[in-house]
C-alpha cells in the first residue's frame, strides 16, 4: 500500500519514496540519478535511509541543478539496498 502524504503533513526526514512523493510523483530512478547526487543520504539507527526536506526544497529552488560531487563515493549503494 502506498502511502499518502500531503501538505503540511510532509515529515522533515523522508523516505526515498516520500521524496518522490514531494517532488511531484518523479521515478524512483529518477531521483537516484537526477537527485540523490545533491543530497546527503542519511543512514538512521534502524538502517533506513532518509532525505532531508530542506536540502530537496533547495535543490528545485536551484532548479535542479546537480551539486558538487558528494564526499562519500559508496551513497548510491547504501541508497539502492535501502527500504523506504
Amino acid at each position: 500500500m502506498r502511502r499518502r502524504y500531503r501538505e503540511p503533513n510532509w515529515p522533515r526526514l523522508m523516505s526515498i519514496e516520500a521524496a518522490c512523493a514531494y517532488l511531484g510523483s518523479i521515478e524512483r530512478e529518477h531521483f537516484l540519478k537526477a537527485v540523490g547526487p545533491s543530497l546527503r543520504a542519511r543512514k538512521m539507527p534502524d538502517g533506513l535511509i532518509r532525505f532531508d526536506r530542506r536540502e530537496l526544497d533547495a535543490w528545485v529552488d536551484s532548479g535542479g541543478k546537480v551539486q558538487p560531487p558528494r564526499i562519500d563515493d559508496d551513497w548510491l549503494s547504501d541508497v539502492a539496498n535501502a527500504e523506504d
